[in-house]
């Protein structure tokens, strides 16, 4: 069959009408080249240490194993003496326009038990002067 050629194109070489059929195709979708997507290559092996499964038996005292264990409880409401707070000193802060000044305590330490009965006290830092 004989190619007819098509006009030049925005400075490229002219085009045959075999190309623009062979194009056309291509952006259809209808070409004989398939390719699949087999997806990422397994990783390569990495150097280290290699699992290894460890026949030692937990001797260790949970308590004392230097972790929190969850959950941590504050106390309640309910009855007061279970909650350990204590309190940096009174702070007055003034309103930039000095029409407004407040004053609170921020918490110094809150102290909590955790899952193994354990205290776990947490400590803030006092807030900067105003």
């Amino acid at each position: 069959m004989p190619t007819r050629e098509i006009g030049p194109v925005a400075g490229y070489s002219a085009f045959t009408s075999k190309t623009a059929r062979e194009l056309a195709q291509v952006l259809r979708g209808e070409t004989e080249k398939t390719t699949k997507n087999a997806g990422l290559a397994p990783p390569a092996p990495r150097p280290g240490i290699g699992v290894t499964n460890s026949s030692a038996k937990e001797t260790v005292d949970k308590r004392l194993s230097g972790g929190v264990a969850s959950p941590l409880e504050e106390g309640s409401l309910a009855d007061p003496e279970t909650l350990l707070r204590t309190y940096h000193g009174l702070q007055v802060v003034t309103a930039v326009d000095g029409l407004f000044t407040f004053e609170y305590k921020a918490v110094e330490s809150i102290t909590m038990l955790d899952g193994n009965n354990s205290e776990v006290v947490f400590l803030f830092q006092d807030d900067p002067p105003a």
